[in-house]
């Protein structure tokens, strides 16, 4: 494994997010379902590595209430997604089961702008975003829940 794959684990570990979300219906009655991998720290120097060695995409937001701003990498891109957490999942050691909900979902479904979906895709894809925001939430969470998480993943 690369050190910066290893490295990259580590961060997303500590300071990153993986997750599903519905975003709400446009005016054209499109629904969006959208994966992210996610990275906010007030370290600009380490988004800025992130963006130079993974793509993805940079922002910032306004200053906290300890006067730092916050900076952010993405990646909601789903054929990266795909490639890329394949050889970071085997690294992680928190965040295992989010990233595993994101990877299958990238890789069941055609997510992205303006993707037309049945209504027992929709159906399916609801249930990657339930789990994942319990998963990514605050919390131990139940043992219960990540056991059919992982069946769901498997």
């Amino acid at each position: 494994m690369s050190d910066k794959i290893s490295y990259l684990a580590g961060i997303l570990d500590g300071e990153g997010s993986f997750a599903v979300y519905r975003r709400p219906q446009t005016s054209a009655g499109i629904v969006e379902y959208v994966a992210t991998v996610n990275v906010s720290s007030t370290s600009r120097n380490l988004v800025d590595w992130l963006y130079d060695n993974f793509t993805g995409s940079k922002l910032s937001r306004p200053a906290t209430k300890n006067n730092e701003i916050l900076y952010q990498w993405r990646l909601y891109d789903r054929a990266y997604i795909r490639d890329l957490l394949p050889v970071v999942i085997p690294e992680l050691k928190v965040k295992y089961v989010s990233a595993c909900l994101v990877l299958e979902f990238c890789q069941k479904f055609n997510v992205g702008k303006g993707g037309e979906y049945s209504a027992a895709q929709k159906i399916d894809m609801d249930v990657y975003v339930k789990f994942s925001a319990r998963a990514n939430s605050k919390g131990p969470g139940s043992a219960a829940l990540k056991e059919l998480m992982l069946n769901i993943v498997k």
